[in-house]
């Protein structure tokens, strides 16, 4: 690979991008190297950077032991032999598919967004699961986008418990992560964030498919959209382009792109009309005055 496209692809994968200088991306260099390289690093990215600095600095054992990274490291290992066995049973090579899986994988968890080959090919278990990993995401505190790990497994263990309570009413149980307790306060304001990450997906998948779009083009539009993650389907694949969308339907997704990198709120604030006419702010702009 050229020196100036090695740093593209560097940039890229370090802020989990996924923007390639070759229209084929990744798959235009034929090089299971460079996609090895480049799956390796995308993964290290998706992860908590203050952990990735405890496995520079040599504290590897203090790394492994956070809850998140392993189940990130887990739901990666499980998703990848999913996918390859496959495309192993789809008449696919063992060491093949295994890299093709790993690779693809490693993109989706990520949230970065490369393709190493057209997996708008691929059976239909691919196609399913690409865009349902890029959901969970990457680690919180990482560049990668989605859910994040974290509150994902907050929720689930938020579940487990009231099924518990469900069958034991008296009982109570404190939910902990990383062995130390999480308050209810947080575990509310994780709950309402994947309510309404869960509304801004319904609501961009119905405008999409108002234009004139199949349902799967719209809805994996908008993941790849709000996840920041590049993982689309059908016209939208990685051979695919959004091109040919109406303009109603491009203004739609950049609206979710920023709502996703933004984590919603900052942007729901803002078209809030409470929040100009907030004391606050009726204060600030009367001591400005005086």
């Amino acid at each position: 690979m050229p020196l100036w496209e090695s740093l593209c692809h560097a940039l890229a994968t370090a802020g989990t991008g996924g923007f390639s200088t070759r229209t084929l991306g990744v798959a235009a260099f034929h090089s299971p190297v460079i996609e090895s390289i480049i799956a390796v690093f995308m993964l290290i990215f998706g992860v908590n950077l203050k952990l990735v600095w405890l496995f520079v600095t040599g504290r590897t054992a203090q790394a492994l032991k956070n809850e998140e990274f392993r189940w990130y490291a887990g739901l990666f290992l499980l998703f990848w032999l999913m996918i390859a066995g496959s495309l192993i049973l789809d008449g696919k090579a063992l060491v093949n598919a295994l890299g093709l899986a790993f690779f693809q994988t490693a993109s989706a968890v990520s949230t970065t967004g490369f393709a190493s080959a057209d997996f708008n090919r691929w059976p239909s278990l691919c196609r399913l699961l690409l865009p349902l990993i890029t959901m969970f995401g990457a680690c919180t505190g990482s560049s990668g986008g989605g859910l994040k790990i974290g509150r994902v497994l907050l929720a689930g263990k938020t579940m487990k418990r009231e099924l518990h309570r469900s069958r034991q009413p008296q009982i109570v149980k404190t939910i902990t992560l990383d062995h130390r307790p999480v308050s209810e306060v947080t575990i509310q304001r994780t709950l309402t964030f994947i309510l309404i990450y869960l509304s801004f997906f319904l609501c961009g998948w119905i405008l999409l498919a108002a234009c004139g779009l199949d349902l799967e083009t719209s809805g994996s539009a908008v993941l790849t959209c709000m996840n920041n993650s590049g993982t689309g389907l059908n016209a939208v694949g990685p051979l695919g382009s959004y091109a040919a969308f109406s303009p109603f339907a491009k203004l739609t997704l950049c609206l979710i792109m920023l709502a996703g990198r933004l984590e919603f709120y900052p942007l729901i604030l803002i078209c809030l009309p409470k929040t100009w006419t907030a004391p606050a702010l009726k204060m600030k702009s009367g001591n400005r005055g005086s």
